[in-house]
């Protein structure tokens, strides 16, 4: 199985500006590793109301932010994409 994997990462600003940029997951640990926005106007953002991934098939999975960016559910997020333990 793939260690890795493709997905979209997004931000939520100002409870309806999303920028979106695609990223890289890994399996084993849940850290993101988002591409960085070059989207000038996320100059214009005030305030972050979350931060998610997007799988392929829709399914979103909540990010927080300790010093990684991290699938806050590692479990449900492994099941989705079908990780064995």
């Amino acid at each position: 199985m793939k260690t890795m994997i493709s997905a979209e990462y997004i931000s939520l600003w100002d409870g309806c500006y999303e920028i979106v940029t695609a990223c890289q997951v890994d399996v084993v640990t849940g850290v993101c590793y988002p591409e960085m926005s070059t989207l000038e106007d996320a100059e214009e953002v005030e305030m972050l109301e979350r931060e998610f991934i997007r799988l392929a098939d829709g399914t979103e999975f909540e990010v927080v932010d300790d010093g990684d960016y991290v699938v806050e559910d590692l479990q449900a997020f492994r099941q989705a994409i079908g990780a064995k333990d």
